[in-house]
Order: C-alpha cells, then sequence, then structure tokens
C-alpha cells in the first residue's frame, strides 16, 4: 500500500489514464455536436428523405443566425426550444450564458424571448421563413450573383 500511489502515478499508468479520459470526452463532444445538428426526433432508418431535409433545414437555420438581431439569444432559443424548455428556462440560461443579459431580470429576458417568437415579423419568424425561402442565404447570394453575371 506504501507505493500505491507512487505505481498510480507513474508515466506509463497516467498514459492509460488520459487516454481513456480523452476517448470519453471525443464520445461526450460526438454526443454533443450529433443532438445540436441532427434531427432526433426522425428515425432515420424508417424516413430517410425527410430526415435528409430536416438535417439541411436545422444547418441552414444555424448558418443564418448570425444575420437576425440578438443571434446568440436566438440560437439559444432555438436549441433549447427543440429539447423542450419554456420561456422562463430559456431566460434563465440566458442570464447564466450571455453576458449582456446578466444585469436583466428573469421576467424581462422572458418578454424579449416571448416577443422573439410571437408576431409575424419577430427575428424568429424571419429567420424560418427565409430559411424556408431561401435555404442558406450565403450560398443562395452567390448563385443569384452568379445567376446575374450569365
Amino acid at each position: 500500500m506504501m507505493h500505491y500511489w507512487r505505481e498510480y502515478y507513474n508515466r506509463k499508468n497516467t498514459i492509460e489514464r488520459e487516454a481513456a479520459r480523452l476517448d470519453e470526452t471525443y464520445e461526450d463532444g460526438k454526443q454533443e455536436r450529433r443532438g445540436r445538428m441532427e434531427p432526433w426526433w426522425i428515425d432515420p432508418m424508417r424516413d430517410v428523405e425527410r430526415y435528409v431535409v430536416e438535417k439541411e433545414f436545422i444547418n441552414d437555420v444555424y448558418a443564418n443566425i448570425h444575420r437576425y438581431a440578438e443571434p446568440d439569444l436566438l440560437e439559444l432559443i432555438i436549441s433549447m426550444r427543440r429539447e423542450g424548455y419554456g420561456n422562463f428556462s430559456i431566460a434563465r440560461e440566458a442570464k447564466a450564458a450571455i453576458p449582456d443579459y446578466s444585469d436583466w431580470g428573469i421576467r424581462e429576458i422572458a418578454d424579449l424571448i416571448r416577443i422573439m417568437g410571437c408576431c409575424y415579423n419577430s427575428p424568429l419568424q424571419r429567420l424560418y421563413r427565409d430559411t424556408k425561402e431561401r435555404g442558406n442565404i450565403d450560398r443562395y447570394q452567390e448563385w443569384e450573383e452568379a445567376r446575374e453575371s450569365w
């Protein structure tokens, strides 16, 4: 028992432990990426076409998000709404995660979230409509410029 910690921290055992930690970290990162960008509510084995279309739409939404007001809050709203959270849960997370809202009240942030998604011309509604109409706006503009130059 006296040499247990010496053996535990020797070079050989340290490398094995770090390799195991790296594998766990890699798997966790893979799960996080898959959770964010893939439509988990669609079974890819049964409905491949719907799965691919929905995945492309989600990728386009995240690509277009920087063009609208409050992109950090919009991204948080979209990711947490997909997991089923309500306005107040999103407001608590926004207050903790986004520095611009640290001095706001939770009720104020929840009202802002409600306003950002409720009316026809809100940023969330425009993001959804523009993405549905044009897809990734950067690629759409490149295509428009190429078409005009013909």
